[in-house]
């Protein structure tokens, strides 16, 4: 069996801080929806992102709107930029 071209035995970890497996000491790539979604199995043939993840991701991007919303901000795309950064920034400090 492989996941996203991963060996099943491969020493794979899950880090739920970040929602991303890591494999050898690597995280791995995050792989957008392009379009061809399946509910088969327990990951989409499209993006090869597991049914959980995309469910988490969903989610969070939910939120995210609802928030924006809620704040009536003029310009979401500033608000989203700024965000992104942060993270980024955040993932980048050791835990």
């Amino acid at each position: 069996m492989l996941l996203l071209g991963i060996p099943a035995k491969a020493d794979l970890h899950y880090n739920q801080y970040i929602n991303i497996y890591i494999f050898s000491g690597k995280l791995m790539k995050y792989n957008p929806c392009i379009d061809a979604c399946t509910s088969d199995g327990t990951h989409c043939a499209g993006c090869g992102r597991s049914h959980a993840e995309i469910a988490e991701t969903k989610l969070l991007v939910k939120s995210a709107v609802e928030f924006i919303r809620r704040q009536e901000y003029e310009n979401p795309e500033t608000f989203v930029e700024v965000i992104s950064k942060s993270i980024l920034k955040k993932l980048a400090k050791p835990e």
